[in-house]
């Protein structure tokens, strides 16, 4: 991986090579942080071979746009875990690039560089290449609320819901439904899931959604949660989402 080139602003579609983290330019204004976080432990504990390995075999998709920001379309979650993991002490972790230097192997799926404002934002949204819905569900709100940083997206722990309820193949993930799929059941739960009654308890001002972690939860309430989750997921309530595998 270090013998790839980064990649540039001229770059043609197809064309593979490294990024930064920090130039990525997120498309979605948040992340399951339950998932994040065991992704970070897990690239903490790769050396750097280990890790350009798995970087070279997970390759990020970005389009190019707005006079030639890299925006990312899919693996956010690689992204910010990569990034905290990069961001941890060198006793912390096994590679050896920091923050400043941490790099994602990309792929150009689209080099819209000349196109700006108006008209590149509505490019991306007719092809479906952002979600500008934030970690409470609200939205859409206008492109330029996104994070301008990888590490600013918040957490939305429907998001986390959906990746365990997928874990343990309540749905599935597939090329076709792939880019934003998970929030859509994040969404279906958010409507039907209550994730933690300390979100009803006024006494405790700190409770929000935000910093709610499914696996802070004590053992039997996180899977009591999680089996009714995949219940819904299985249900007719749930067909037509993207992935739905029903009963059968």
């Amino acid at each position: 991986m270090r013998d790839l080139p980064f990649l540039k602003a001229d770059a043609v579609v197809g064309s593979v090579g490294q990024l930064l983290v920090k130039d990525l330019k997120p498309t979605q204004m948040a992340v399951g942080m339950d998932e994040t976080a065991e992704k970070e432990k897990k690239y903490a504990k790769m050396d750097d071979q280990e890790l350009d390995n798995y970087l070279l075999t997970h390759m990020v998709p970005v389009v190019i746009g707005n006079g030639g920001n890299f925006y990312l379309i899919d693996h956010h979650h690689l992204s910010f875990a990569l990034w905290g993991a990069a961001g941890k002490s060198e006793k912390e972790r096994k590679f050896t690039r920091d923050q400043e230097k941490v790099a994602v192997v990309a792929q150009v799926v689209s080099n819209w560089k000349p196109i700006t404002g108006y008209a590149f934002w509505k490019s991306m949204n007719d092809a479906h290449w952002l979600y500008p819905f934030d970690h409470l569900g609200g939205g859409p709100l206008k492109p330029g609320q996104l994070p301008k940083h990888i590490k600013e997206l918040k957490n939305d722990p429907y998001r986390s819901l959906a990746w365990y309820v997928r874990n343990r193949y309540g749905y599935t993930k597939s090329a076709g439904n792939a880019i934003f799929a998970e929030f859509k059941w994040a969404e279906f739960f958010r409507n039907l899931v209550m994730l933690d009654n300390k979100i009803l308890d006024d006494s405790d001002k700190d409770a929000t959604t935000e910093n709610v972690m499914i696996s802070k939860l004590k053992e039997d309430k996180q899977q009591e949660l999680i089996d009714f989750a995949i219940y819904l997921a299985k249900s007719p309530a749930a067909a037509g989402l993207p992935g739905y595998l029903g009963n059968g």
